[in-house]
């Protein structure tokens, strides 16, 4: 349409779609899609290379999300963790371990699940609470839900449904998970650091674009997920002041990288040029 009307035409892509999925389309439409675009926008390099077959070079564009800090910081300064420990029933010594995200096998967060259950079965010290937001209350949940109930550990999680309130819970959070397959960027991972929240996260897609292990985060490999994710979570609290220095560095990498006004400045600066 763009073209049709002789204006600039910029297509912004946040979906990460092997080559394969647009064999579904006649091949001259994908194709000729994007011949007629002037430039493209993507959250990520991982995100561009998925489509680096169609889109040259010359006209990708890789501008990162970015969120609203000072809005993160107005919620920290007026809502307490101790409220939100309260109404969950989180007692105040119990370490609390996040994931935000709908629930699905992209997702990964059984990974996660299996991984609780084997701290707790390991640990002498039990004072742990799991919080999984985003139940859309579909099977992998009810699966999900199953195992917990089947662990005898059911009291440690806290299944929370699909919410746009995620920041109450990130606000509670010791340590952030992402259990993901696949991530074109990861949004939740920049919430959890503008929390100042240690990440865990799968080393895949745009993640490590965002995270540098063990300096604004830690990455972890898809093989042997949950043992990883465990072993890593006793590796924090074992180690409390890298855990705080890896939560302050994090927080600045938000500053630095991931703002609305980081992002608002490219944007301007790709739509102008």
């Amino acid at each position: 349409m763009g073209k049709l009307l002789g204006k600039k035409t910029i297509w912004a892509i946040h979906e990460a779609f092997e080559a394969k999925t647009f064999r579904v389309f006649p091949h001259f439409l994908y194709l000729q899609s994007f011949k007629f675009a002037d430039k493209f926008i993507f959250p990520s390099k991982a995100t561009y290379d998925y489509y680096k077959d169609f889109v040259p070079a010359s006209k990708a564009n890789i501008i990162y999300n970015g969120i609203d800090i000072n809005c993160i910081e107005e919620y920290k300064s007026l809502n307490f963790p101790i409220d939100t420990r309260r109404e969950l029933n989180i007692p105040d010594n119990h370490v609390i371990v996040c994931n935000v995200g709908t629930m699905d096998e992209i997702k990964g967060q059984i990974y996660l699940i299996k991984a609780a259950i084997n701290l707790l079965n390991s640990s002498d010290n039990k004072n742990f609470a799991f919080i999984i937001v985003g139940d859309p209350n579909n099977e992998y949940s009810q699966n999900i839900k199953l195992l917990i109930e089947e662990s005898g550990f059911k009291s440690h999680f806290r299944i929370i449904p699909v919410t746009n309130n995620v920041y109450k819970f990130l606000n509670i959070t010791d340590i952030y998970v992402t259990s993901s397959f696949k991530e074109t960027f990861c949004i939740a991972n920049i919430e959890a650091m503008a929390f100042n929240k240690p990440v865990i996260a799968t080393n895949v897609c745009g993640i490590p674009e965002t995270i540098e292990h063990n300096n604004t985060g830690i990455l972890i490999s898809l093989t042997n997920m949950e043992k990883h994710i465990e072993e890593n979570i006793k590796w924090l609290l074992e180690n409390p002041k890298v855990m705080d220095k890896l939560a302050q560095n994090a927080y600045e990498n938000v500053l630095n990288n991931f703002t609305f006004k980081k992002s608002l400045e490219k944007y301007e600066k790709t739509i102008l040029s």
